[in-house]
This record gives C-alpha cells, sequence and structure tokens, in this order.
C-alpha cells in the first residue's frame, strides 16, 4: 500500500541530495502490477534507490529477495543506511554520481516526480 506523500527524515535529506546532485527521480515509485514501492527511482536508469533505516530494515533476506526481484524485472537497487544518508552524505553523493551520472551531465534542469506508475 502506497504511503502517500509522507517522507521520513533519512528521505528528506536523500530527496535533498538527488535535488542538489540535479538527478532526474521519481520518488515513493510504484512498479506496475506489483505491491512494490521504491523510496526513489532513476527511471530512465531502471535504478531503484532505497533508503533503509536501521529500524525497518532488520530482516536483511527480506531486502535481497525484493532486490532480487527487482533485478529480474531489470532493475538494479542501491541501498543506503539511515547512518550513511545522515551522518556521511559525500559518501551518498559520491556512490550516486558513480551509479547514475557516470559519463552523463547531471548538473541540467531538474525534473522530479513525486508519485508516478512503471509503464514498461
Amino acid at each position: 500500500m502506497a504511503r502517500g506523500f509522507y517522507q521520513t527524515n533519512i528521505e528528506k535529506k536523500m530527496k535533498e541530495i538527488l535535488d542538489n546532485l540535479g538527478i532526474n527521480y521519481a520518488q515513493f515509485f510504484t512498479l506496475r502490477g506489483t505491491p512494490i514501492e521504491m523510496d526513489f527511482a532513476i527511471v530512465d536508469k531502471k535504478l531503484c534507490i532505497e533508503c533503509d533505516g536501521s529500524y525497518w530494515h532488520k530482516d536483511k533476506n527480506k531486502d535481497r529477495r525484493r532486490d532480487y526481484y527487482l533485478k529480474s524485472r531489470g532493475w538494479n537497487t542501491i541501498r543506503f543506511t539511515d547512518d550513511e544518508i545522515l551522518n556521511n552524505d559525500s559518501l551518498v553523493k559520491e556512490r550516486l554520481h558513480n551509479e547514475v551520472c557516470y559519463g552523463e551531465n547531471c548538473s541540467g534542469p531538474l525534473r522530479s516526480a513525486r508519485v508516478c506508475y512503471d509503464l514498461i
């Protein structure tokens, strides 16, 4: 079930990081035909960005199964812990840059969507 537009502190911080990098993304992206909602998605690259709070992501096997399912649909997942997002944003920026911006200009105009659905 979709959370609507409620954002955790780490999602707010990730949104700020993505905005500052000028990365086009969709937030609360729902993969059509599934109950899967991604924290953030770079749709044109089929990249799922997950913000893993320590309380909600204790079950690493569940996360791995979800990542495997997304992989079977052609999506890659990059996960960041709450500690990385809140206390080491330079690491987060570097990993995002390497995943998303390699060989491209990410300083273009930002176009973000709050909610959208996979049409692929």
